[in-house]
């Protein structure tokens, strides 16, 4: 608060200086609760972001293994190596297998 500022409010009346402590209570409190939603949104959107980069990899990695898979079997590889290749199992391979 500047020094006119305060010679301002040390003219007030007793009332009207509390209604101003009042609202200068109400705005500041108001400030913190937008600053504080505007922060947990950052970090809420930074955490989406990072869970959606999470699920776009997971879902990169499956469909290259889905393609060096598919690879192999067109090339009669045997079951065991496309199952050490690729890390899935039985029944996924099976149901792949199915599906071509």
């Amino acid at each position: 608060m500047k020094f006119l500022d305060r010679a301002e409010v040390a003219k007030l009346t007793d009332e009207d200086r509390y209604k101003y402590e009042r609202s200068l209570k109400v705005y500041r409190d108001d400030l913190l609760v937008m600053n504080t939603a505007r922060e947990n949104g950052f970090e809420n959107g930074f955490e989406e972001g990072l869970k959606k980069i999470e699920e776009v990899r997971i879902e990169t990695r499956l469909l290259e293994r889905l393609k060096v898979a598919r690879k192999l079997i067109e090339n009669g590889a045997e079951t065991q190596l496309i199952l050490s290749v690729t890390g899935f199992t039985f029944d996924e391979l099976a149901e792949l297998k199915a599906s071509l």
